[in-house]
């Protein structure tokens, strides 16, 4: 069993691990990746996904412990979800404000 230290040093290397790979990788999905894989195990989850707006729709960027069937589902769900709470818009100044 782990104690609350070793968690804490645990999570530490991860976070560790993740601004390693943002900063050092150029390439998206491996840094959702690494990201995911640290949250899964963090969490002690047994499935994750990461879903990034893509043109006002979520898609499934990265995704542990589910088929491609599921994910496909998971994307109907993101869409569906979208479209059902999608607030209006309006358009926001940006400026000094002076």
């Amino acid at each position: 069993m782990l104690t609350l230290p070793d968690v804490q040093i645990r999570q530490r290397d991860f976070l560790l691990q993740i601004s390693r790979a943002i900063t050092a990788q150029l390439e998206l999905d491996e840094v959702l990746r690494r990201v995911l894989q640290a949250s899964v195990v963090m969490t002690a989850a047994k499935v994750g996904l990461v879903a990034l707006n893509v043109e006002q729709r979520f898609v499934v960027r990265a995704y542990s412990g589910l088929d491609d069937e599921q994910v496909a589902t998971a994307n109907a769900h993101l869409e569906s979800l979208v479209d059902e709470h999608q607030p209006p818009r309006r358009p926001c100044a940006v400026g000094s404000g002076g």
